[in-house]
Formats: structure tokens, C-alpha cells, sequence
């Protein structure tokens, strides 16, 4: 990049001059006798604020496990007069999470919080909150943040609230008896105690006013307690951008969404609210999920449920004017996406007096009489036409979700059906599912879980390709999966993958957190008023992240043939950025966590981004034309953040430093056979090698041959590896290594978990059982790599491992209770090996590609592979593998550090640590003598003789901190 910028030192403490102020007196206000250059004590705020306090949390019955998030770093150490207040601030990115039981590090103490933001957008600014000691009657204010001139951002556009946390399934919304104390929602609270060691977060939305002059805006939070003689105030520093944010007109977003009036008939929490409050309550929240939704950036409709009445035959939407008319007057878009689910089950019931089944199921054998289809037909067609006859937007209909591919020819007659009559369609189906072919002819709009039709398939495509990625909203209770990988979703990753609109599962469920199906999304106050959850905050970052990107793609299209050849230097910058973010989002099919940015890497984007646009927006358009969603090349090249484990190993491998043992054979699976077990084994094709070593393993689930006392399937099809009479020693060995492929004939929710089995057996019995795969995506080639480590850590015989010396076979396999009755499942497998390292190996460096200059230290994290199992494990005899006699622990490596500036070549900071035995090792690097620019970031592993075993090296760019620039 060769964007030119200011000379920037960063100072020891944001230095912000101006008007930040507070009184003598300590009542918050804008103006008064001294700026707070940084945290210090004030007298406490004569605070009139009515106490509001959290909601009561859900605590589980004690027929719930609770599995708590156990930080693994040390509880920090008070300093610097924390002990007089009883806590500590700390800050974090938004996507990154904050359980109750996180211990905040000491690089990560608070300062100053500071953001920066375009007119009209919400932004937030978070910290977090490490209580010594109880703390009663704990409160924080905002003061309002005073900007150029006599521009003010007020407190009413201060939008302050406290992150609460709820129990919910652990780890995925369908998990029974597991919960988790998890960060959910943002409550508005004056006042809340806090309990030592208990972590709170605060949430600000800066809502920043769509005329607001550009600028810094400076104010400051005050935090006190009862127990504390003093408050403590800490500045804050916001810089609104010269320029509103652009939306890219084909990027939609939806939502899936039960409006209140369908809530108050259907779900007994909601109903028992509408009672007490009344129709007017209703008719408030649905005014407000509206606004809510338009703040988040929905612009189309959010789904419709269309009922059915058995009396008059018709079809209907419970309060369906109410709710077209709050929608339609708050600005929102068609297609609408109507869901008649309900119509169709009854219809369905009406004809032939049975039950349609979740995904149609129960249809995937029956004979379903024509005159099914032609009263579902008949009955939207109707409703379609008074739909245009009340002048509402087209919608689009899904007559049944996911449809499962065993009821094939049913749900390809019902779209069939449609299409005849004219009416547009979307159906929940994979578009690379084996059975999406059928379907193809007949519908508008595919929607599926993942992203998965490629860029050029969707560009060379008439029809529609939307996703609904409820990884990220719903299913898996993961807030980093949730937070960092919806942000991802929702903007760079949707932009990568040239799908047309997102519309997550779901707006809000109203109903306990841990009934079966749980509860998700925004709740409802009695008051009426939406209350938020944290993932949906992050997913508006998203939505943000790709309005920074349409907006400077606009103006380097707005200034192409410029004759100024700096404009044309800056948009050739801002084209090299687009396709480095290109490259870096790599078209994943779900974002989770670790595919996705890391969490200081979106800000820093954006801000690469407002800065480019900033600087291009001082020249004058050549045109007034609207960009494409892609203006990139879309086969380019960019740099890749780190190699993937696989690369390394075969690096490793081809440098001679990896010995292997291969368990599934290069031409056959001969020395494979199926294991004995407690039922008749369901194997379609026990075993189909190939000459290149694919192995497909083909499995019937068959409950009607367990034989459990309790009903439930028992069967656990499975194959086996033996090693002979003398067993093998595994303790020899790094990693077990498989790839493999699943494939079903479920439905597209189902078909997202597919869970396997490994264990590992000894004479003793089974030493170890672990779950290799439970979120796998359905027809990909996954490695898995597991450690002996991991393996050894769930070993079932104890801390005495020596029984790994003497491993006698190892399974893989499945549990039939985790795959519906008459399921067909394909496992192939291309390899199974053991690995181990002769000396061990930096395989990562994750840290941020580019960094924003706004705290005085840099996180990273070194990959190492090939640490061996002996670090801990005394009883383990393997020898260490260092040829220096003098070497007799692995321990006496060290990790050098260390990031230097590409430009003139000075180091920049250097660190050197001891190799601790974990596969992931984090440090803290210094950036007090750091500037903007390129820079080379390394890590290496020495000897004791200082002699370098292996080698990482990997470009980051330094940004200069938005707000400190400015001043």
C-alpha cells in the first residue's frame, strides 16, 4: 500500500485535547474547569437516575450440567489505586467475547475508549469490568460527547446498557441437559451489584446524528460504586467521518420472524404478556421490531407466516394488515418471503387426515392424492390476489421448510404446482444438494445455510441465492461464532460470496432459553421495548463493514479516467486493498470463528477503507454512475494470513522432519475390518477401496434391530484397525491424521451435524473416545487433526498413560441416536496416518494482517507442532528429539519474537520466551516505538545453542489510530 500519511508517533496515553470536562461539583455535564487527559478520580455524580436493574437470570434446574467457560490465563493482579475502587476496566474488540469468568489481561487495562463512525451510523464503543472485590450499587454514565464547534452528540443518542447473561444449551440449541452461562443480551440498567471475579460488560450504541459535523467528539464515562470514596472518570473520543455511508443495492437482508400477533396465538410466553398488557402492548411491539429491524440494516420484508382457516377455507396472516402496514410504513422492501407452513400441514391433514411431519418426513412414503396440490394451489392463489388487490408488495412462497430429500417427488409437485399457477417460490435447499437439480426448474430463489454456489455460478444464474446462516444466529451457543463469524457473514463474507440477501433464523423466539428448541434473538420488555443480543449488534457491524466497502468501491468507480494522477494513484490503492479483503474472506462456506477475520482486523479494514475514501472524495467525480456489488477481480490473488496445518506438515514432510505411519493404506482397506457390535451391522457396501486409497463406507440407520431397554438406538456401525498381539506404541507419535467426506439424505438442517467417533483401545480396555467431527460441513474433503495430547487428555484409564505404549486397535464409527431412523449416511475416507515430528515445528502466527495503532501492545499467537506429549507427561518414555546431548527437555527451546519495520529495516520489538508445551502460545509484543507502516513479523524456535529449528515469517501493517490522527 502507498497511501501517504501523516507522521504519526503513538503518544503514551490517547492525548486528548480539548473540552473534555466535568465539574467541581461532579454532576456530568459539557463544560467545566478541566480537560481528563486520562482515568482519574472525581468526586461521585449526584446521580437522579431511576434504578433500573437486570432482569433475574434463568438459572437451570438442577437436571441441567452446567459447563462453565474456564479462562485459562490468571485472574489480574489490582494496581494503580484499583484496589480503592474494587475493579478494573478493561477493552475489548465487540466480536470478542466476555464470559462472567473471563480474566482480563494487564495489557488489555482500559485508557480511554475512542471510535470513530459516519453520519447516521450506530456505533459501539464496549469495555469491560473486572470486579476484587462485591461491589453494591455499582453505576456508569456517559457524559454527552461535545464536538467542532458547538456540535454535540447527546446523551439520548448515548444509548448505554450492560451486557447480561443467560444459561442456554450448551454447545448447540438443541443440547439437553448441558447449559452454559452465556453473554446474551443488552439490557438498560441504572444500577447493578457485582460479584468479585464476576465480569460485567458495558455496551455504548453511539448513534451518531445523520447531520453531525465531522470531527472529534471528546466526553468521558464515570464509574462508582458504594464502596468506593470516589468515581472514576475515563475519557472518550469519537471521530465522525466527512461522509455518509453508501448501501449496495443488490445486497438484501431479511430475517425469519414470527410478528407479535402470530406470538400471542402460538407461544405461551408471548400470549401471557399480550394478555396482560393489551392490544395497544402489541401493536407497540411490532412498531418497534420494525424500527429495530431497519436499524440493524433489514431493508426487505422479514417472513410472513400465512395460516389456515378450516371454516372458511382461506388463507390468512393474523393480523396481516396491522403488520403489512408497520412494515410498509418504516420503509421496507419486497419480495416478501411468506412461509404458509402452517396452511400446508393443515391442507395437508384436511386431505388425507395425516400429519405432514417436520420437513414433510412423514410424506416420503405415502401415495399423496392430486387433490392436495390443487387445494394448496388453489388456496394461495386466491390469497395472492387479494395480496395485489391491497396494493402489498410480491411475495415469494415456501410452502414447506427443508424439505427432506426423501420426500423428493412431494416437494418437487408443490413448486411444480406453483410455477403452473405463476407464483414465485424460494425453497430451503442446499443449490448443491443431490436432489437441488429436481427442484431447479421450478423455483425464484434458492435459500441455504451455507454459501454454497459459487461466485460463478450465482453470476452466471437467473435465479435468486439467498442465505440463512443460523450457525451464526441460533444453532451453535458459541459467542465467537455467533459475534466474530456473523460479522463476517453479514459483511465481507457476503460479499465474497456473491449471494443476493441473508435472512438469519430468527428475530426472536419467545420462549424459555433452555425448553427444547430454546429461545434466540431479541427479546421483549414489558414495556414493549426491543431488547437486543449481542450477536445481533455484531451482526450490524457486518452490514457496516459492507456499506465502508460499497461506499469506496462508488468512488473509485465515480472517478475513473480521473485526469489527476494522484485520484488515480488512490484508487489503484483502494482496487489493492478490495482485493487483498478478496482474497483474505476466501469464499468459506460457513464463517465461523477461526475462518473468519480476526477481531482487531475489522476495524482495521474499515478504517483502510474511510481513509482511501476520505482522500478520494477530495477529487471530483468523472461520472455519476452506481458500482457493481464486485468490482475486483474475482480469480485475483491476495495474501494469505498463515499456512494451513496441512501445508506445513507436507513442508515439514518434504524437509524430512515428519515420520509417518500410515493406517489406511496407499491401495487397500484390507487391513480394516467391521467391528462386532450389539446389533447386525447396516453396511449398504461394507467396504469400497479404490487404487488411490478412498475408502467409502456406506451405513442404513435401522432402529428396528437395537435392542435397548429404553427405546432408544443402540447401534454403533463402525470399523476397526487392530495392531496384533503386542499392540503399538502410540506415545511415539504427534498426531493422528484423517480426511474424510459425509454425505446424507437428510434434511439441510440435519445434514449440518454430522457426528463421528474415534476411540482407541488397549489391553486394558478403551484408553480414549473423542467426537473427531460435529459440525462438519456435508460433501467437503475435512482434515482433522488430533493431537496425542488431546487424546491422551481424555484418556479413560487415568493419569498412568503408559498404556499408550500398547495401543491395540482404534474405531471410527457413529452413533445411531444421533441420525434419524432410515437415514443413509456415506463416510469416505482418503487418509488415516500417524505423525510425528523429529523437532518441532512454528506452523501459525495468528495476528492481525493490519492493526489499528490505538493500544500501546500487540497479541499473538504462535502455532507450534511437534511439542512433544513428554513436556507433560513424566511416566511417557520417548526421547526428546534434539541430537545435543546437553538438551534433555524440550522445554529449554525458546520462541523469538520480533517485528521490524520493512522500510528501514529497525526492529521494532523483539521478545524471547521459554517454548511452553502448549500447541498455541500467546504473547504480548510491545508497540510503544511503533509507526505506521509495513512490517515484518517473525517468529522462531532456537535451541539452547541458539540455533534455529524452524522458521514463520508474515507481513502486518500498522495503521494510525482515527482519532489520534485527527487531533
Amino acid at each position: 500500500m502507498n497511501m501517504r500519511r501523516k507522521p504519526f508517533s503513538f503518544p503514551p496515553a490517547l492525548a486528548l485535547a480539548g473540552a473534555l470536562f466535568f465539574s467541581a461539583a461532579g454532576a456530568l455535564s459539557t463544560r467545566a474547569a478541566e480537560p481528563i487527559l486520562e482515568p482519574r478520580t472525581m468526586p461521585k455524580p449526584d446521580d437522579t437516575a431511576p434504578a433500573r436493574r437486570p432482569a433475574p437470570i434463568n438459572e437451570p434446574s438442577d437436571d441441567w450440567k452446567r459447563v462453565p467457560y474456564k479462562d485459562p490465563s490468571p485472574a489480574p493482579v489490582p494496581r494503580d489505586g484499583e484496589n480503592e475502587r474494587g475493579f478494573m476496566l478493561f477493552g475489548r474488540p465487540p466480536t470478542e467475547p466476555i464470559y462472567s469468568t473471563t480474566h482480563p489481561a494487564p495489557d488489555e487495562r482500559l485508557r480511554s475508549l475512542s471510535g470513530f463512525g459516519a453520519p447516521g451510523e450506530i456505533e459501539p464503543l464496549q469495555f469491560g469490568l473486572y470486579p476484587f472485590r462485591d461491589l453494591a450499587n455499582l453505576r456508569v454514565r456517559i457524559s454527552p460527547l461535545t464536538g467542532p464547534g458547538e456540535s454535540v452528540i447527546r446523551e439520548d443518542s448515548l444509548d448505554l446498557r450492560l451486557v447480561t447473561y443467560r444459561y442456554l444449551p450448551y454447545p448447540m440449541y438443541k443440547t439437553r441437559g448441558t447449559c452454559r452461562k452465556t453473554p446474551e443480551l443488552l439490557e438498560k440498567v441504572t444500577v447493578t451489584d457485582a460479584a468479585a471475579g464476576e465480569c460485567l460488560r458495558y455496551w455504548i450504541r453511539v448513534n451518531i446524528p445523520a447531520d453531525a459535523e465531522p470531527g472529534v467528539y471528546q466526553g468521558h464515562i464515570t464509574v462508582w460504586s458504594d464502596a468506593a470514596a470516589e468515581a472514576l472518570a475515563v475519557p472518550v473520543a469519537f471521530r465522525v467521518l466527512p461522509y455518509r455511508l453508501l448501501r449496495d443495492p443488490d445486497k438484501q437482508y431479511s430475517v425469519f420472524y414470527y410478528h407479535p400477533y402470530y406470538e400471542a396465538e402460538r407461544l405461551p410466553q408471548f400470549r401471557e404478556m399480550a394478555e396482560r398488557h393489551g392490544a395497544e402492548w402489541i401493536e407497540k411491539v411490532l412498531r418497534n421490531d420494525a424500527a429495530a429491524m431497519r436499524a440493524y440494516g433489514i431493508d426487505v420484508f422479514p417472513t410472513l407466516p400465512i395460516e389456515y382457516d378450516r371454516a372458511t377455507k382461506e388463507l390468512f396472516i393474523a393480523g396481516g394488515e396491522q403488520t403489512m402496514a408497520a412494515f410498509m410504513a418504516a420503509g421496507f422492501s419486497g419480495p416478501v418471503p411468506a412461509i404458509p407452513w402452517v396452511a400446508t400441514g393443515r391442507i395437508f391433514n384436511e386431505v388425507t387426515g395425516k400429519d405432514i411431519g417436520s420437513h414433510a418426513d412423514n410424506v416420503a412414503d405415502m401415495d399423496v392424492p392430486e387433490a392436495f396440490y390443487e387445494k394448496l394451489v388453489e388456496g394461495l392463489t386466491r390469497f395472492d390476489q387479494r395480496r395485489a388487490d391491497c396494493g402489498w408488495p410480491e411475495f415469494y412462497y415456501q410452502p414447506v421448510d427443508e424439505i427432506s430429500p426423501r420426500a423428493r417427488e412431494f416437494g418437487v409437485q408443490i413448486y411444480r404446482a406453483l410455477r403452473e399457477a405463476g407464483l414465485r417460490s424460494f425453497v430451503t435447499k442446499d443449490p448443491k444438494a443431490p436432489d437441488a437439480p429436481a427442484y431447479a426448474p421450478y423455483i425464484d430463489a434458492w435459500c441455504s445455510q451455507p454459501f454454497s454456489a459459487t461466485y460463478a455460478d450465482i453470476q452466471a444464474s437467473a435465479q435468486q441465492y439467498w442465505c440463512y446462516p443460523n450457525h451464526n444466529a441460533y444453532e451453535i451457543k458459541e459467542p465467537e461464532v455467533m459475534c466474530r463469524g456473523g460479522r463476517m457473514t453479514y459483511g465481507f463474507g457476503f460479499w465474497r460470496s456473491g449471494y443476493h440477501m441473508i435472512m438469519p433464523w430468527i428475530w426472536r423466539r419467545s420462549r424459555g432459553y433452555l425448553e427444547k428448541g430454546s429461545a434466540g434473538g431479541q427479546q421483549v420488555s414489558d414495556e414493549g421495548e426491543i431488547v437486543p443480543t449481542v450477536y445481533w449488534e455484531c451482526f450490524r457491524e457486518g452490514v457496516d463493514d459492507l456499506r465502508y466497502l460499497y461506499t469506496l468501491q462508488t468512488a473509485i468507480v465515480q472517478r475513473e479516467g480521473s485526469p489527476d494522477p494522484e485520484c488515480r494513484a488512490l484508487a489503484e490503492e483502494g482496487m489493492a486493498l478490495l482485493q487483498e479483503i478478496w482474497a483474505r474472506a476466501g469464499g468459506e462456506l460457513k464463517y465461523l470463528a477461526d475462518n473468519s477475520f480476526l477481531n482487531r482486523e475489522f476495524d482495521a479494514y474499515r478504517w483502510q477503507m474511510a481513509r482511501i475514501t476520505m482522500a478520494l472524495l477530495n477529487h471530483p467525480a468523472t461520472n455519476n454512475n452506481a458500482s457493481p456489488s464486485v468490482i475486483v477481480d474475482p480469480a485475483g490473488q491476495g495474501t494469505a494470513p498463515s499456512a494451513s496445518e496441512a501445508d506445513i506438515i507436507s513442508r515439514q514432510t518434504a524437509r524430512g522432519n515428519v515420520e509417518s505411519f500410515e493406517l489406511l493404506g496407499a491401495d487397500s482397506f484390507d487391513e480394516w475390518s467391521v467391528a462386532a457390535g450389539l446389533i447386525e451391522q447396516q453396511l449398504l457396501d461394507p467396504m469400497d477401496s479404490v487404487p488411490a486409497g478412498l475408502v467409502s463406507l456406506r451405513i442404513r440407520i435401522d432402529y428396528e434391530n437395537d435392542d435397548g431397554d429404553d427405546g432408544n438406538p443402540v447401534g454403533w456401525p463402525r470399523i476397526l484397525r487392530a495392531f496384533g498381539r503386542q499392540g503399538m506404541n502410540w506415545q511415539f507419535y504427534d498426531y493422528l491424521s484423517l480426511e474424510l467426506w459425509i454425505d446424507s439424505d437428510r434434511d439441510e438442517v440435519a445434514d449440518d451435524f454430522s457426528p463421528l467417533f474415534l476411540n482407541v483401545q488397549a489391553p486394558g480396555g478403551k484408553l480414549a473416545s473423542v467426537d473427531i467431527v460435529d459440525r462438519i460441513m456435508q460433501r467437503r474433503w475435512t482434515r482433522v487433526l488430533i493431537s496425542m495430547r488431546a487424546l491422551m487428555e481424555a484418556s479413560e484409564q487415568g493419569a498412568d498413560l503408559s498404556a499408550w505404549r500398547q495401543v491395540k486397535a482404534i474405531q471410527v464409527g457413529l452413533r445411531e441416536k444421533d441420525y434419524p431412523d432410515g437415514a443413509e449416511i456415506e463416510v469416505r475416507f482418503r487418509e488415516a496416518r500417524l505423525l510425528r515430528f523429529k523437532t518441532p515445528a512454528v506452523s501459525a502466527l495468528h495476528a492481525p494482517m493490519t492493526v489499528l495503532l490505538n493500544r500501546e501492545t500487540l497479541r499473538i499467537s504462535a502455532g507450534v507442532m511437534g511439542v512433544p506429549v513428554a513436556v507433560n507427561c513424566p511416566t511417557c518414555e520417548r526421547p526428546i528429539p534434539l541430537t545435543d546431548a546437553e538438551s534433555e527437555t524440550i522445554a529449554e527451546l525458546t520462541l523469538a519474537l520480533s517485528l521490524t519495520n520493512r522500510e528501514n529495516q529497525e526492529p521494532v520489538a523483539e521478545l524471547e520466551v521459554p517454548l511452553r508445551p502448549a500447541a498455541v502460545q500467546e504473547n504480548v509484543l510491545p508497540l510503544h516505538n511503533a509507526v505506521p507502516g509495513r512490517h515484518m513479523l517473525s517468529a522462531s524456535l532456537k535451541d539452547p545453542h541458539g540455533n534455529v529449528l524452524s522458521n514463520f515469517e508474515r507481513e502486518i501493517e500498522l495503521l494510525a489510530d482515527p482519532v489520534a490522527e485527527e487531533l
